[in-house]
């Protein structure tokens, strides 16, 4: 990525392209499918929000957190430039939503997912995002996008041709890694304690106290793993590459 990986999702998307390159070189991916046809639950009440609540429901990071873990971080600017590209719509509510989020939070699963493929030799493909296909997406009213507590209407209506209710209708899932697993393991607990946090708090970069709280508070509450995985992450990172050391 030449640079820290953010989202540990990134790990499972390259490790699928390892196990894929063995029997294929091309995949099809339906990324692209919920920025364009308004298929994450934000979207269900996006019409209920302000531009600046809806920015934040795609925040990786909660702002308490960001400044809990790096004192004196600003926010601001970075939202001032979301709030700008959100106010660049010219169409309904909605679908100022829909062209925000492909010109900012597609943008970064798109780089992502490219990297970790191409990686290994394998060309990752997005149906989804062919150019009739998102033209027409842009052309539909919101009836036919999201409604009385579903998403991506049209596309489940399509589906229906072909999947019973109970296929199209299923839970959305993620797609995650086991890392409050990991986190509970002794190899990690080793590494924490004798290279990360002494690193981190030679570094200075984020609060050590902070990542040290956030990591006990993880052993207990696995939802905290994702946003636990940044501080580690990036200082991996600098080990490696700023430090060059073998970690």
């Amino acid at each position: 990525m030449d640079q820290p990986i953010s989202h540990p999702n990134s790990l499972g998307i390259w490790l699928l392209a390892q196990q894929s390159r063995e029997r294929v070189t091309v995949l099809l991916s339906g990324e692209g499918a919920d920025e364009v046809f308004a298929g994450y639950s934000r979207f269900r009440s996006a019409t209920l929000k302000a531009p600046e609540a809806f920015i934040h429901t795609s925040q990786f990071q909660p702002s308490s957190k960001v400044s809990r873990l790096r004192p004196g971080a600003n926010l601001d600017r970075a939202f001032a430039r979301r709030t700008a590209i959100f106010n660049e719509g010219r169409g309904d509510y909605l679908s100022n939503c829909l062209k925000y989020e492909m010109q900012t939070f597609l943008v970064d699963l798109l780089v992502r997912q490219d990297k970790m493929t191409m990686a290994h030799g394998v060309e990752n493909r997005v149906p989804f995002l062919d150019r009739r296909v998102v033209d027409f997406a842009r052309s539909l009213s919101a009836q036919h996008l999201v409604g009385d507590g579903v998403t991506k209407i049209v596309l489940k209506e399509l589906a229906r041709r072909t999947f019973d209710d109970a296929f199209v209708d299923r839970t959305k899932c993620a797609f995650n890694l086991p890392l409050s697993q990991y986190f509970r393991s002794k190899a990690f607990t080793e590494l924490m304690e004798d290279g990360l946090l002494p690193g981190m708090r030679r570094r200075g970069l984020v609060s050590e106290p902070a990542v040290r709280e956030l990591w006990r508070r993880s052993l207990s509450a696995p939802a905290l793993t994702e946003p636990f995985w940044i501080p580690v992450a990036l200082e991996l990172w600098a080990q490696q590459f700023v430090d060059g050391r073998r970690v």
